[in-house]
């Protein structure tokens, strides 16, 4: 599945032999075909009571089944929603309910959404569906600067927070370009939303129900290569999940990986392949919210305890995951403050439309382990720069700035940044120049 940007973030003590280990690993990982192997939740469910055996497709369905029972307000719409929609998530609930609570609506994203946020504003719990994650960008003004910013622009007298908008998302290796982004970062910075992806059936029903129910808007993006890939025992009751708490599904004492969604599998897998072949012990957190994420749970897994400990932490983005949201997650995880002798390493890699695999997790943990204290590397395509003492020299990126102290390895396409001596001086990733 795809990692198209990549941060990374380490602790130093690694050994000298931890380079060719991850390229051991990334051969291993080469020879398999799959895009990920699906780890079922290993912890019994939290609500008691009958569980059934669900895949992804059928929890959401369930999921809005009892939504619409409980609530009289709930009304479901989107494109071919009524006869059960492309992925079959709503089948049945149109017979169920009725017409006038679940139908259909024409092919246009922006009206779907528009009409979301008068429902809500109305007083209606709204649950819309874009039909593909793709297809979610001509809704973008709607969702960005109505339903986002309605809550602030009428100095809280009005909301549409019960407005929750599904959408499938992902690549399952056959879509093309119009059926496998995974656009959630384009949302990622945006106050006034939350924006959700879950790991699997039983988080899948617990999260959209709490969305369904939340006062601010929310955004539910739904892993389309696990809607039938991904089985568990989910159950039968009616229940919600915290939309404000990471989830830490392995835990572990040397190096931390951090995903969402699908990715949440690649990198157990990862951790197991660490484990079993270096005896390395990784650590693994669901992020679960992207917005706002938990940064508690983050900081509380990601510390330093003295210089010489040994750690890591591998976070993996998805498609079109924009630098200013991973820079701002390693500036204030690196922030000083919380660990004196922290040593931060944000490696950024954009892959462009191509889909990456563990490999490219396990490339990222390689280049942070090969950081040399005490030294400035910039490499920007076969231009190389070496430094000890001089300030690196003022590059353009964009958006807003930053300071990383320590040492700092970045990689974002084909440029590389590695620092040990001073703090860096503040880039700007991509408004203007500075030194």
């Amino acid at each position: 599945m795809a990692l198209n940007k990549i941060c990374a973030k380490c602790l130093n003590g690694v050994s000298g032999n931890t380079a060719k280990y991850f390229e051991a690993i990334c051969g291993v990982l080469s020879q398999r075909n799959m895009h990920f192997t699906y780890f079922p939740d290993p912890k019994p469910p939290a609500v008691g009571g009958e569980v059934t055996k669900m895949n992804m497709f059928q929890a959401i369905n369930n999921a809005m089944d009892i939504a619409l029972q409980t609530d009289p307000s709930a009304i479901l719409f989107g494109e071919d929603v009524g006869f059960g929609g492309v992925f079959r998530c709503s089948v049945g609930l149109q017979a169920k309910y009725g017409k006038e609570r679940v139908f259909n609506t024409p092919l246009t994203e922006q009206g779907i959404v528009g009409f979301g946020i008068g429902a809500a504003v109305a007083g209606a719990t709204a649950i819309a569906e874009i039909q593909f994650a793709d297809y979610i960008f001509p809704a973008f003004d709607q969702i960005v600067n109505e339903a986002a910013k309605y809550r602030y622009r009428s100095g809280d007298q009005f909301d549409c927070g019960k407005l929750t908008i599904r959408t499938p998302s992902g690549a399952v290796g056959h879509g093309g370009l119009y059926h496998s982004q995974s656009p959630e970062a384009y949302f990622a910075h945006t106050p006034g939303l939350r924006v959700i992806y879950p790991r699997g059936p039983r988080k899948a029903k617990g999260l959209l129900l709490a969305c369904i129910r939340e006062q601010d808007p929310c955004i539910f993006f739904e892993p389309k290569i696990m809607y039938r890939a991904a089985v568990e025992d989910v159950p039968t009751a009616d229940y919600t999940l915290s939309l404000d708490k990471a989830d830490v599904v392995l835990p572990g004492n040397t190096v931390t990986l951090i995903g969402w969604g699908t990715q949440v599998h690649v990198l157990l897998e990862v951790a197991q392949l660490a484990k079993e072949k270096f005896n390395v012990s990784c650590e693994v957190i669901d992020l679960v919210s992207i917005l706002p994420w938990d940064r508690d749970t983050v900081y509380e897994w990601i510390k330093c305890e003295r210089i010489s400990r040994v750690g890591a932490s591998l976070s993996n983005i998805n498609d079109y995951l924009q630098v200013k949201f991973v820079v701002d997650q390693v500036y204030i995880i690196g922030n000083p403050s919380r660990c004196e002798n922290e040593i931060i390493c944000a490696c950024l890699r954009r892959c462009g439309g191509s889909l990456v695999s563990r490999r490219h997790v396990v490339t990222a943990g390689h280049c942070v382990a090969r950081a040399t204290p005490r030294q400035v590397h910039v490499t920007l395509g076969d231009y190389v720069i070496n430094s000890a003492v001089e300030p690196l020299p003022a590059y353009t990126f964009g958006v807003s700035q930053i300071q990383v102290c320590m040492q700092v390895h970045v990689t974002l396409g084909d440029y590389v940044i590695n620092s040990a001596v001073e703090p860096l001086p503040a880039y700007t990733f991509g408004v203007s120049q500075i030194q």
